[in-house]
């Protein structure tokens, strides 16, 4: 009868095609005719073996099918053959891409085959193992992208072969799959000690010199998610321990912070406590990243005088970037970028969204901590957020536009996109909030933002501050 997969339908895929054709290809790989040279086989083999994943596919199937039975048969011949693999194929195997081979074709059907059917089957279960150590890391990639297979019926065996797979990697590509499967989102709420050992572990060990950003990202965003959602101690130790060593782990801040302040509007407009409660772990460790950053820059300051330390100091500048980044696309405050999902903060919810996140705009601005760095491309951030923010409190906004104009921009304020939205922050205070003026740190505040511009030469900045003197008087 017709099968179903997916969407698929399979006509009479398994009775009337695939169990003859299976069972012609084995027994043409088996009679080892003079026809038959090694080219061909192994050619052969990975149609086969293709042809057998795809069926494995199939929800429904029973394991003592006889379709299923010669899957198997062809799965594990073919996972018999190895194919040659060049001695730097774990330099270059940084990302997944490979061609078909018969044990990468096997790799994949096998692990299907225990998703459905478990790991009773020992001649299964020691093959998938042997290809586990497999010279091709191609073939180990599959294994490593399925294995939360082995955790479906085994727990202790899916951590055994997690470790042992873990610690013995030297591919990026593999390793990252690796990490995603001991961090997969399954086992985060029931393992967390586990990943957290087995990530710590291998963060000791060292990571391959290949891409070593891709095995960061992963690692970073697993620890985020294990602190934010289930306020792992464990996680958060890990964390506190890289953040500790700016200099050292700069590598870590760019995506830590990423990763962090894509929760800092988590379910806001579902208005749990639930959610509320994830907002604030994203939140304070947000502010803990950006603690580690400033600490970075105290301690570059010797470096950077003697002219070392730029790409430290390009990451650690780089962590602020990203927190503002996604608290800027979540605020809606360029309406070309907005986007529908879960992240974006709709209009009924931006105030709160605002007073949450404003220790994290006061300490990105303060001028307590010196040397303060801020790149031009988060200034511009900051400038539009301000602008959509402005009417919730006027007061704090300016304090904080007069706060960032006093770090080090690296020439923000000679960009035409900076002095259009000083202009457009001080003209919309001007116009509807000028009572405040009368407060003498008010108009200070003001006038510091403008004299940056007016000593960028900007005549819009000269013409301003008049304006506001008119209005004072």
């Amino acid at each position: 009868a017709p099968r179903r997969s997916r969407g698929v339908l399979w006509p009479s895929i398994a009775p009337a095609l695939s169990l003859p054709s299976l069972r012609k290809a084995m027994e043409t790989v088996l009679s080892g005719t003079a026809a038959t040279d090694d080219h061909l086989i192994d050619s052969l083999l990975t149609s086969a073996a293709g042809v057998a994943e795809s069926i494995l596919k199939i929800s429904d199937l029973a394991e003592d099918e006889e379709l299923v039975q010669v899957c198997r048969e062809t799965l594990l011949r073919a996972a018999a053959v190895a194919s040659p693999v060049s001695p730097e194929a774990d330099e270059h195997f940084d990302h997944p891409m490979w061609g078909p081979t018969p044990q990468i074709e096997a790799a994949q059907g096998l692990m299907r085959y225990i998703w459905h059917f478990g790991l009773g089957d020992s001649t299964v279960l020691a093959t998938v193992e042997s290809l586990s150590t497999s010279r091709s890391p191609a073939v180990r990639f599959q294994v490593a992208t399925q294995l939360i297979a082995f955790y479906k019926y085994s727990p202790e065996s899916f951590w055994r072969l997690a470790e042992k797979m873990t610690f013995a990697e030297q591919s990026t590509a593999v390793l990252n799959a690796l990490l995603r499967s001991v961090g997969h989102g399954h086992l985060q709420g029931r393992e967390a000690d586990k990943i957290i050992a087995l990530y710590w572990a291998r963060q000791r060990q060292g990571f391959p010199a290949q891409r070593t950003e891709d095995i960061i990202e992963v690692f970073s965003h697993v620890l985020v998610q294990l602190i934010v959602f289930s306020n792992s101690n464990s996680a958060h130790e890990l964390v506190s321990h890289l953040l500790a060593d700016p200099v050292a782990q700069s590598l870590y801040f760019p995506q830590i912070a990423l990763s962090t302040a894509t929760y800092l509007p988590h379910g806001l407009a579902e208005h749990s406590g639930g959610s509320r409660a994830i907002r604030g772990q994203a939140r304070s460790l947000a502010l803990e990243v950006l603690s580690g950053v400033q600490n970075g820059f105290e301690q570059l300051a010797a470096a950077l005088a003697l002219g070392e330390g730029a790409s430290i100091l390009k990451r650690l500048v780089s962590a602020i970037d990203n927190i503002v980044f996604r608290i800027y696309l979540a605020s809606g405050a360029n309406p070309a970028l907005r986007r529908d999902d879960a992240n974006q903060v709709n209009s009924t919810d931006l105030e709160t969204f605002f007073e949450e996140i404003r220790p994290i705009l006061t300490f990105v601005t303060s001028t307590q901590s010196k040397p303060r760095y801020i790149s031009p491309s988060t200034a511009q951030h900051l400038m539009e957020l301000f602008n959509k923010f402005l009417e919730f409190d006027p007061v704090f906004i300016v304090e904080l536009t007069a706060q960032l104009c006093s770090a080090n921009l690296f020439g923000y304020q000679f960009d035409q996109q900076a002095i259009t939205e000083v202009t457009t922050l001080v003209e919309t205070f001007l116009a509807d909030h000028r009572q405040y003026l009368r407060d003498s740190k008010v108009a200070a505040n003001i006038g510091s933002i403008l004299d940056l511009f007016i000593d960028a030469s900007w005549p819009q900045a000269t013409r301003i501050l008049m304006s506001m003197d008119r209005a004072m008087a």
